[in-house]
């Protein structure tokens, strides 16, 4: 289905046959203004931001495009739906039917309602909150031995660096954001959605960052809209004013540097294991606010790239 995002809840844990888990709820208008009441569960339910969501809708409807739903139920008005283990979820997806949609609710603002998350009591809220934060060193630890953990993990701590050994973009498909090779010279080739037209690709950001706190040190990677948010540039307008300096960290990367965040994450897949140190993937980040500061600070290697202006005679 594809639809305008209503609203969502907050994840919050539910008892069910099978045992404690959590859920959340989603609602989504699609091109005939029928409403679809989705149940989300476990780990779809976790990778879904619903704040981050709102956010995005404060300038207008938000897209979402969500797969392998079972149906529940049927109203007049619309249906009601449950995730599977096979569900994913794609934001603003690149579609005909997400353009209509999209053209259907354009003139709305504020379409995105976020409800917090209901717990029975606060100290199952606060159990919950614990059990999902983690500092570096602790996540670390997960990673040994390796397992399949999809879990949305927290985890605050400052970039230190980021790492100007790699690309910081590149060429991926509109659809899907995975990466998109080269087919015929002027076409490229997605495993998920095969020939494609340059039109129907884009620059994505791929940053591997390294974070620590008082615990230790690891490296991170952002990807996708986690740093489009981060940078505040999609990497399609940064890579347009720098197109040839695709292995050349720009200001607006190296500011990130000497900056406290609060990241969402994901632990590396067990395939990954053997292939070196641990990379978490982020989901999501927000800026912590610097204390006795009115901006971000500068990271060390943007702060020496600034012009110096000599001082008057």
């Amino acid at each position: 289905v594809v639809g305008a995002v209503v609203s969502i809840t907050g994840v919050s844990s539910t008892v069910t046959s099978f045992g404690t888990t959590v859920r959340s709820d989603l609602v989504l208008q699609n091109e005939n203004h029928m409403f679809l009441d989705i149940s989300l569960w476990s780990d779809i339910a976790r990778n879904l931001n619903g704040q981050e969501l709102a956010v995005l809708g404060r300038s207008g409807p938000v897209m979402l495009a969500v797969c392998s739903l079972r149906v529940t139920g049927a109203t007049k008005g619309g249906y009601s739906l449950t995730s599977t283990p096979g569900t994913r979820c794609v934001l603003n997806p690149v579609s005909e039917m997400a353009h209509l949609v999209q053209s259907v609710f354009f003139a709305s603002t504020n379409t995105c309602q976020y409800y917090p998350p209901r717990f029975a009591t606060p100290n199952e809220a606060a159990a919950f909150e614990a059990e999902c934060t983690k500092t570096v060193s602790q996540l670390l630890a997960l990673c040994f031995p390796p397992v399949a953990d999809s879990t949305r993990y927290h985890c605050s701590g400052r970039i230190v660096s980021v790492d100007s050994s790699m690309q910081w973009y590149y060429l991926g498909c509109a659809l899907c954001s995975k990466a998109a090779i080269d087919y015929d010279g002027v076409d490229k080739w997605c495993d998920d959605h095969r020939r494609l037209v340059p039109q129907q690709t884009q620059n994505f950001y791929k940053l591997r960052v390294t974070v620590d706190d008082n615990t230790g040190s690891a490296a991170f990677v952002l990807l996708g809209r986690a740093a489009d948010l981060l940078v505040g540039l999609t990497a399609n307008d940064l890579s347009t004013r720098f197109p040839y300096q695709r292995n050349v960290l720009p200001q607006e990367l190296l500011a990130l540097e000497g900056r406290d965040f609060t990241f969402d994450v994901q632990l590396p897949k067990p395939e990954y294991g053997a292939r070196g140190p641990p990379e978490f993937t982020v989901l999501a980040v927000n800026e912590q606010e610097q204390p006795n500061s009115c901006s971000p600070t500068l990271g060390r290697r943007a702060r020496n790239a600034m012009p110096h202006t000599p001082p008057p005679n």
